[in-house]
């Protein structure tokens, strides 16, 4: 038997990827200085009223210097974890002025809780400092896939990342699948979180922990000197003492709203009155109540509702003019009241939004309710209407569709996404993901094909460059949700109408291209859509030249779909040419000179020259020991394909060597539950067999099976293969019983996944036929 698929998430791949060059469909990025700027003015905020407490500066400090595994930052909402980040990394820049530093508060910015943003900013900071010529990605899956090698690029300094507030990222980016489980030896990283999947996640990795505990009596003491000035000005020391022993004073959060709220108050018996009013409130939600009842009597319950509930209701904050609009309340009122919630009230870039979910969740208990009962729906579809009635823009398709999908107003909804000019903003890269989501809420409610069917006949007459570009738009998004034949045709209209365009018309040619041999190869129309991606290869060399860096991605692109539909050799000479024009341009320690040294090695290995496949995968794993560092799981790959080429030619004892180094790299970085540690563990089990030794290879072959019924699920094809594997050495060892039941679990299970007459189950049925004489194929 021959070894599992080369286990590298960069060999040729079985599927066309859309290319990621798609320029003219991007909204502009946030500027890098306009990240730094709302980053900065947020930590200014939170550091005012820290107070130091050493034990936690020296740990922070001692990992700076130190390394090692991401550390945690974990504590209460409300303890003081933003500020104890936003003081330390400010306090560490001047005591080390060249230090590279990069601090992230998720939701200061506005990139809001987004991980791509975050990830690319960070992207973009590396870039700058290490002098990088390379785009930064914009593409989502490309961002992921390349923020580890763009760690790697760092090589003369030591890296600070202190990202906070990882439980205020968007749902989809809490479970941080997006995390490295590696980090070279100069990245240092530290990451905050209250609580929820995030802290769940980062727990289950085993990751150090600092812990940010209630504050003690001295720390509270020092905290109210620090926000009062000399508190004998304020409270007498019996007020001083009530303040301070209160349990709930031990959060910073609570301490500092109450001392807020109290500093309001001459040191009278009005003062005693209103210590007793707020030590009433025994949590955050209480006390927020208290705030909240108090601007309603400085300012009218109904403005104060009329201002709060908006911000509520919104996306991810208002800017003031919207505000002001949608409330009816501007001018120095609304300064006034937003004046009054300073520090519970952050804006970035203009946009106003609740600075901690206590505000948020006291907004909601006390006002949503009694708009309708209906968990906030009437707000929502307040919204909705107020950005429905405002010029096309990119915050009008931020905010219009999510508020109409809020409202569970699906016929409004549906109306809103369908609209080619609101389409078009949100078929852009980064928003592809929100369009598709809107159409899973929406069900079966409506077709979306036909849907948009109609709405593109409504322009498709004219022969304009607006009109060839939603007509590619639908198509490549049609593509990327899987209806092929209908992104076939509309990319093919666009095509058509491109090339009657003047030159300088959009979009290119070379992405109409792409995207319609994409949609071919899905549907098995392997022989245009080679000849479509060699004609967007062309169209590439003839605007760009040949050296130019897309020319080469599209050459590795054009070298998988031939390596894919087993013309290995074509795919070997666009391989080698990328690989030249590489070297050529000077460019040859980048991860894509990596990549497509292992793609080559792959297609050796396919086709039985392990001896060249293994000196390919040789020069890729010195490169990416030498960008990412020894114990990357990039290098694990490089060992795990030198050992199969290695097994290949029956080098046992050698491959044997690299799948252990593999196996103790990824061990210690993903852990000793990952999938890709089943392939390495199936591997040495099958030479196990090989060599005789049946009770070792039943060992790692057990495991191997365990691993992916735990991972994979027990309904999946690998699980299954896993399950097939096991039997066949139990029925070497002369458990024929034990072996069929395995044999039968598996081919019944992959028959219901890939059909009676696959060709695996075919090949499965003959090698089980002695143990299954009743099996149709003996």
């Amino acid at each position: 038997m021959t070894p599992d698929p080369i286990a590298n998430p960069s060999r040729p791949a079985a599927s066309i990827a859309v290319a990621s060059a798609d320029v003219w469909a991007r909204a502009p990025q946030v500027s890098l200085e306009s990240e730094r700027r709302a980053h900065e003015t947020f930590g200014s905020t939170r550091r005012r009223a820290y107070v130091e407490i050493p034990h936690y500066l020296e740990r922070l400090d001692a990992y700076a210097g130190e390394g090692g595994p991401p550390l945690v930052v974990t504590g209460d909402s409300g303890a003081g974890k933003s500020a104890l980040l936003a003081y330390w990394s400010h306090r560490y820049r001047n005591a080390h002025h060249d230090a590279f530093v990069i601090t992230h508060h998720v939701g200061a910015a506005a990139s809001g809780g987004d991980h791509l943003a975050l990830l690319r900013r960070i992207m973009m900071e590396i870039a700058e400092r290490c002098d990088l010529h390379d785009p930064v990605p914009a593409d989502g899956h490309e961002i992921e896939r390349a923020f580890p090698l763009w760690l790697g690029q760092v090589q003369q300094e030591h890296l600070v990342i202190a990202i906070d507030a990882l439980d205020q990222l968007d749902e989809p980016s809490q479970w941080l699948t997006w995390l490295p489980a590696y980090l070279p030896p100069r990245i240092r990283l530290i990451l905050s979180t209250s609580g929820g999947p995030t802290l769940d996640d980062l727990r289950r990795r085993g990751l150090p922990q600092l812990e940010v505990l209630p504050l003690t009596m001295g720390e509270r003491k020092e905290v109210i000197r620090r926000f009062l000035g000399d508190p004998a000005r304020t409270f007498s020391s019996e007020q001083l003492r009530r303040v301070t022993v209160d349990s709930m004073s031990a959060n910073p959060l609570f301490l500092r709203t109450r001392l807020e709220e109290l500093r309001r108050y001459p040191a009278d018996e009005q003062l005693n009155a209103k210590i007793d009013h707020y030590l009433e409130a025994r949590d955050l939600d209480d006390l927020f109540q208290k705030v909240l009842a108090r601007l309603e009597g400085e300012f009218d319950p109904d403005v104060v509702r009329r201002v709060m509930t908006p911000v509520w209701a919104s996306r991810r904050g208002l800017h003031r003019d919207e505000l002001a609009t949608i409330s009816g309340i501007g001018g120095d009122m609304l300064a006034a009241l937003l004046k009054e919630l300073e520090f519970h009230v952050m804006e970035r870039d203009g946009m106003l939004s609740f600075f901690h979910d206590h505000l948020r969740d006291a907004v909601r208990n006390r006002y949503v309710s009694i708009d309708g009962g209906d968990g906030g729906n009437a707000l929502h579809h307040m919204l909705a209407a107020y950005f429905a009635g405002t010029p096309w823009s990119p915050r009008r398709a931020e905010e219009e569709p999510w508020q109409f999908r809020q409202a569970e107003a699906w016929k409004e909804l549906h109306g809103s996404i369908t609209s080619l000019p609101m389409f078009l903003m949100l078929a852009r890269e980064e928003t592809m993901h929100q369009l598709m989501a809107y159409w899973i809420a929406l069900g079966d409610r409506y077709d979306m094909v036909k849907s948009y069917m109609r709405e593109i006949a409504l322009h498709e007459h004219e022969p304009t460059a607006d009109t060839a570009v939603a007509l590619y738009a639908l198509g490549r998004f049609f593509s990327e949700c899987g209806e092929y034949a209908a992104a076939e045709g509309l990319c093919r209209r666009a095509l058509e109408l491109r090339e009657q365009l003047p030159a300088e018309g959009h979009p290119p040619v070379t992405n109409i291209l792409d995207t319609l041999a994409a949609t071919l190869y899905h549907i098995g129309g392997n022989g245009e859509a080679l000849e479509l991606s060699g004609r967007a290869l062309a169209e590439r060399v003839r605007t760009l030249g040949e050296m130019h860096p897309a020319v080469a991605r599209n050459l590795v692109d054009l070298g998988a779909i031939l390596y894919a539909t087993g013309d290995h050799a074509e795919a070997e000479l666009l391989l080698t040419r990328a690989l030249s024009l590489t070297d050529e341009a000077g460019r040859h320690e980048l991860p894509v000179v990596a990549m497509i040294l292992n793609n080559l090695g792959a297609i050796h290995l396919a086709t039985e020259r392990p001896h060249s496949a293994t000196a390919y995968f040789q020069r890729a794993l010195g490169m990416n020991e030498r960008l990412l560092g020894p114990e990357h799981p990039e290098v694990a790959s490089n060992l795990i394909n030198i050992a199969c080429a290695l097994q290949s030619e029956r080098a046992f004892d050698t491959a044997i060597e690299y799948f252990n180094r593999a196996l103790s790299i990824n061990g210690s970085v993903l852990g000793e539950h990952h999938p890709h540690i089943a392939f390495i563990l199936t591997n040495l089990g099958w030479i196990m067999r090989e060599t005789g030794d049946l009770p070792t290879a039943e060992s790692y072959l057990r495991r191997a099976l365990d691993i992916r019924r735990e991972g994979l699920g027990p309904d999946n094809a690998e699980t299954f293969r896993s399950a097939f594997r096991l039997g066949r050495v139990l029925a070497m060892s002369g458990r024929p019983g034990e072996a069929a039941a395995l044999y039968h679990e598996a081919i019944d299970g992959l028959a219901r996944l890939l059909g009676a007459d696959h060709p695996d189950l075919l090949n499965m049925r003959r090698l089980a036929a002695g143990i299954l004489p009743d099996d149709p194929s003996d």
